[in-house]
């Protein structure tokens, strides 16, 4: 495999993918010069992690939102020329660097989502936590932090109480999301700013204070988390994010799948 391509195996007979949907879907992947098997979820419930907008890989985006639900696809996806001529072992069953894959993707189903938080606007919250207000239009949050001293904990505050399924800690979740450096008060990511897309991902793939601070919360409702360090990236410093570093976010819950 010498460039990115895929073939529809299976052709879709659902409903039609459109730009903005959030996708259930089961995968495996193989490897391509030995065609031993490196993974696969269908021994899972599908993943709910998959949003069609252009955070995604310009192909991949093109392809999915022609597709319809039930579409099974191959994509190839070629390896390092570079480390593939180091690889010591041409016979081995698992991957070399350089080695290129084939992942076949099945469509299973969408996720229903909001496009901003909705629910009621919870009134006893802490005089001491930053303060969030929302732009009644695209829901994007502002912070002040009011003069916010971190004691440490780990803080979950919901600002908006959402009236929809309840997130599982073994659940996909679409959100949008803002975070800031507490010690600088600087944004370092919002998805409103980035083309007012949405994010999706497992918990159980993210970091704890997501992990905790979303896990039992209602679709819909709008969260106010300040992580610690060691629940957000500890020493390892992130773009934007400086080394031992506590985070706020505020997150709107737009979408789950358990």
């Amino acid at each position: 495999i010498s460039q990115k391509s895929y073939a529809v195996l299976i052709e879709g007979t659902g409903a039609k993918l459109k730009e903005g949907d959030t996708v259930c879907y089961q995968y495996m992947v193989y490897n391509a010069r030995t065609g031993a098997q490196i993974d696969s979820t269908w021994k899972q419930t599908p993943l709910c992690s998959l949003t069609l907008n252009s955070s995604l890989d310009a192909g991949y985006e093109q392809v999915l939102t022609s597709q319809n639900l039930g579409a099974s696809i191959a994509f190839g996806i070629p390896g390092s020329q570079e480390s593939s001529s180091s690889s010591s072992s041409s016979s081995s069953a698992v991957a070399n660097s350089g080695d290129a894959y084939i992942s076949v993707m099945t469509l299973i189903s969408t996720v229903k989502t909001l496009s901003k938080a909705e629910g009621t606007q919870v009134t006893n919250i802490p005089s001491d936590l930053p303060k969030v207000t929302s732009n009644s239009s695209t829901g994007q949050p502002s912070i002040d932090f009011n003069n916010y001293k971190s004691n440490g904990q780990f803080v979950s505050q919901t600002i908006i109480k959402g009236t929809g399924p309840v997130v599982s800690s073994s659940g996909s979740v679409v959100v949008k999301y803002s975070g800031w450096v507490l010690s600088t008060k600087k944004q370092f990511q919002s998805t409103w700013s980035e083309g007012n897309t949405t994010a999706s991902f497992s918990l159980a793939n993210t970091i704890e204070g997501f992990q905790k601070g979303l896990s039992g919360q209602t679709v819909g409702s709008q969260v106010l988390l300040i992580i610690p360090p060691s629940m957000g990236y500890g020493s390892n410093a992130q773009s934007g994010i400086p080394a031992n570093s506590t985070l706020v976010f505020v997150v709107d819950i737009l979408g789950t799948s358990n």
